[in-house]
């Protein structure tokens, strides 16, 4: 029962935010829509923040807002957390149970959402709207019960040693190249600023809508980094009929009025091809994190280290496949190619770690310690779980103890 009550907080919980900011919107824009036209808007945009794909007349709509979408597991989380610890739920039966009335009763609202947010120019499939909710719910509130019990160490702990370092080191060199993107996204929108505000006298969106254009530039900032990310690979990404964005090409047409969509260059330089060193340094900050105890002089370094790249692809894929959607009409693409970025960061990530190789060699010179002779001890230290970063003490064995009299002290006594 608890469950149900947690699920039904968070889905209309978040529905009704979303309704207050639409109907103060629609308060200040003075629309002369119905109330129940800027309900089923809200009821729309809900859907699209749960990553719930929409049929309209121009085709699909599908891109969801990543940082709304974040912002809604985060609040899925902590209401699991809260409700296990509140509710003293212990035991994995109970816990499990838990979380399967609540996974299932976010479905059953999600499939209530859906049905009412339907319309003549807009509708949902019906049997997308329940699995992606409960796919979302599932894996955002699990994690949090998971936490709140103490049993996620115990979960990660099955995963392979070798595979819990490849992650790690994977991630950490793409959350860079992703802060690179970042950065360069807000680089481009302060130096394209006269641009925006162009954009904005040409829309008249008034206070209200330029809030609104606001909300909505953070709510897909995450995403447009995504899209960065393909930009730093070279990869690129898709605007619909406008083409492909990439170090080596800008849109030929006019790209739609949206704040964000100022950062994409308008004119090509030889010096935007810079910015594939990028991935070349997040490669090699990736085989920094490995602590890779076996040389590129033996195929097992170099199957270790591929390892590693394949496992940054997936990731990588996995990431920008929730970037690259449609909008329908002439925005029918949008984002990047999450199989082509994954192609890349495996080839960049792997090109990193021979370089990080080579100039590890070269820092310590010839004659001194070879780093991999100091990344043997780290990585069986991390692998028995001794403390990371440093090789274990080996105090010699312990002392026989008989009768609470050690060994030692009793030959002394003798």
């Amino acid at each position: 029962m608890l469950g149900a009550v947690v699920a039904l907080s968070v889905a209309f919980g978040s529905l009704a935010i979303i309704v207050i900011l639409a109907v103060g919107g629609w308060v200040l824009a003075g629309d002369r829509s119905s109330f129940a036209a800027t309900f089923d808007v809200a009821a729309r945009s809900w859907l699209v923040v749960n990553a719930v794909p929409l049929e309209v007349r121009g085709g699909v709509v599908w891109l969801p807002p990543l940082g709304a979408t974040a912002a809604l597991a985060v609040l899925m989380m902590w209401g699991a957390a809260r409700a296990v610890r509140v509710g003293g739920i212990h035991g994995t039966a109970r816990l499990a149970r838990f979380h399967g009335v609540a996974t299932a009763t976010y479905a059953l609202s999600a499939l209530t959402i859906a049905l009412m947010a339907g319309g003549l120019q807009v509708s949902v499939t019906w049997l997308f709207a329940p699995v992606i909710g409960a796919l979302l719910y599932g894996l955002a509130a699990g994690f949090g019960v998971l936490r709140e019990a103490g049993l996620l160490g115990r979960v990660t702990a099955r995963i392979p040693f070798y595979l819990r370092r490849d992650i790690r080191a994977a991630a950490t060199g793409l959350a860079g190249l992703a802060a690179v993107a970042a950065v360069g996204i807000l680089v481009s929108l302060a130096i394209a600023w006269p641009t925006v505000a162009a954009m904005l006298g040409d829309l008249k969106p008034g206070w209200s809508g330029s809030v609104g254009l606001v909300v909505l530039s953070v709510a897909y900032f995450p995403t447009a980094v995504m899209w960065g990310v393909g930009y730093l690979l070279g990869a690129g990404f898709s605007i619909g009929a406008a083409g492909v964005v990439a170090p080596w090409h800008t849109p030929e047409a006019v790209l739609p009025a949206f704040p964000l969509l100022a950062a994409i260059p308008t004119t090509h330089t030889v010096w935007h091809l810079v910015v594939l060193l990028t991935p070349l340094a997040a490669g090699a900050v990736a085989a920094r994190t490995l602590t890779c105890d076996a040389s590129l002089n033996s195929w097992l370094g170099w199957g270790k280290r591929a390892r590693m790249a394949g496992v940054a692809g997936v990731l990588a894929a996995v990431g920008t496949s929730l970037a690259d959607g449609t909008m329908g009409g002439g925005l029918t693409h949008l984002g990047p190619n999450p199989i082509v970025v994954a192609g890349l960061v495996v080839v960049w990530f792997l090109i990193g770690s021979v370089m990080w190789e080579f100039l590890a060699k070269w820092q310590y010179g010839r004659g001194a310690v070879q780093p991999h002779a100091e990344v043997e001890v780290r990585v069986r230290s991390e692998r028995d779980g001794g403390v990371e970063g440093g090789p274990e003490v080996d105090s010699g064995p312990e002392p026989e103890v008989d009768g609470g009299v050690t060994a030692g002290s009793t030959s002394a006594a003798t």
